[in-house]
């Protein structure tokens, strides 16, 4: 304890000769502790760069084809035509190379506004148009180089799409475009039904796989109407899994000049995907045409038809036909006809399909060209080669 006393007695004799004023002073004179500065906020965020929405044409898609055909008719038909007259959407021309037709589509999907344009050149086009009536801005020559060109809008906050211009016709299960089909000419059945239309189309869904459609068009197949009258049509289609059916019907008058005499036309269209490689669709038409001075004429068809892909580029198929016109209400001759085609698909690349196709058609009266002029044949016997390339 004597040293800590003595550190005491020295600390207090320090503080009296300093002074008790100039500690305080010493002590003023220490700097103050710098105060840390608070953090500066951190910048708000940029704001996100609006998405910018494409426009309206950076949203449409182009594509075409170009299909080719070779055909050889056991008939040697003088007229150098193939089936009869009035029908031929592929392949019209025997013996010799031709163009089908020559496509280039531009499509844009209705969000909520849409069209489809579809211009095409070759002689599918040229035998499809030929019942155009003629007249001032009418005739085959105006329209037989447009083949669709229509407007859509889906009608917003619903499901109902409206259509108007020139359109595919609803009725039939094989398309104008071979390309779409499992064989590369069409069923009688499929070439006595309209390919296009024009008018107007309501589609809306009506739930459990049910869809409907309603048309109001100019006619039956034609651009121009031959009268003042106009047609009705409809459909109800259901699909399922492996199964579509479609009714379809139309019906208004479709006689030259006149609105008296109704036509009226149905047909059920039924396809099923048996496996992901076999096919098997079919279709069966009943039409009636009513006739000035005459008992109505009627006439049916019906065909079935398997596609089985053998690989990934590789498919055959078979059809059967039966068509019966015993009034000449729309083959322009009272006849029976059947027939058989069988095709070899071949696809050598993702964009070019080649089909191989035998055919034979046989009817009651001598309806095909025969090698001299005037003098018919019952039957005719057709090898066609089919070439499309799409872009």
């Amino acid at each position: 304890m004597p040293a800590l006393g003595s550190l005491l007695l020295a600390a207090a004799g320090l503080v009296s000769a300093v002074g008790p004023g100039a500690l305080a002073s010493g002590l003023e004179a220490l700097p103050a502790p710098e105060e840390t500065p608070a953090p500066a906020p951190a910048p708000a965020p940029a704001p996100a760069p609006e998405e910018e929405k494409p426009g309206f044409f950076e949203s449409v898609r182009l594509s075409g084809f170009v299909d080719l055909y070779a055909s050889y008719n056991a008939n040697h038909p003088s007229t150098r035509d193939n089936f009869l007259p009035g029908t031929g959407s592929t392949a019209k021309k025997a013996n010799q190379l031709g163009v089908n037709l020559v496509a280039v589509e531009a499509v844009k999907d209705a969000e909520p506004l849409g069209f489809r344009v579809v211009l095409n050149w070759g002689t599918a086009t040229d035998v499809i148009h030929a019942g155009e009536p003629t007249g001032t801005g009418i005739s085959p020559d105006v329209w037989e180089v447009l083949q669709y060109a229509s407007i859509a809008w889906k009608v917003p906050g619903s499901q109902l799409l409206l259509e108007g211009g020139i359109l595919p016709c609803h009725v039939g299960a094989e398309s104008l475009f071979s390309k779409d089909n499992p064989h590369y000419t069409r069923s009688f059945v499929a070439e006595y039904t309209p390919w296009y239309q024009a008018g107007i189309k309501a589609s809306f869904p009506l739930g459990a796989g049910l869809t409907g459609q309603l048309h109001v068009v100019n006619g039956w197949q034609v651009i121009g109407d031959n009268n003042d009258g106009k047609s009705f049509g409809a459909q109800l289609a259901y699909s399922s899994g492996p199964i579509d059916i479609a009714l379809n019907g139309i019906a208004g008058p479709e006689l030259p000049d006149d609105t008296s005499h109704w036509r009226a036309f149905g047909d059920l269209v039924v396809t099923w995907r048996a496996t992901p490689s076999l096919t098997v669709s079919g279709e069966l038409d009943l039409g009636s045409q009513s006739r000035p001075g005459l008992d109505a004429a009627t006439w049916w068809g019906a065909f079935v038809s398997a596609r089985a892909a053998l690989s990934g580029r590789v498919a055959i198929a078979a059809r059967v036909e039966r068509f019966s016109d015993p009034d000449a209400g729309i083959s322009g001759l009272a006849q029976r006809l059947w027939g058989v085609t069988g095709t070899l698909e071949v696809r050598p690349h993702p964009r070019l399909i080649l089909k191989l196709e035998g055919r034979y058609d046989r009817s009651t009266e001598p309806a095909f060209d025969g090698p001299v002029a005037g003098e018919g044949n019952e039957s005719e016997v057709l090898a066609v080669l089919g070439a499309v390339a799409t872009f």
